[in-house]
């Protein structure tokens, strides 16, 4: 199963994107694992800001989701005041 996630920044008008693995759950698995799965989104997002050339103390929007059957189904959204 693949977690998307994605996050903005101050000073970009740009969406960025990433995704985590999760080979052996599949979308039974996601209730009761949300803290879980947004901590791997987090931490790959914390590796993928250095590939972006962005800095996390810039994070504006923060969002994690899965789709299923063609439906995106929002695990968490989180955006700076």
């Amino acid at each position: 199963m693949t977690i998307h996630y994605t996050a903005t920044f101050e000073g970009s008008t740009m969406l960025f994107h990433g995704e985590v693995s999760f080979k052996e759950a599949s979308e039974d698995d996601v209730s009761g694992n949300e803290d879980r799965i947004v901590k791997a989104c987090k931490r790959k997002l914390v590796t993928d800001c250095e590939r972006w050339g962005v800095e996390t103390k810039e994070l504006k929007s923060f969002e994690c989701y899965y789709f299923a059957n063609s439906k995106e189904n929002r695990i968490m959204k989180w955006e700076k005041e």
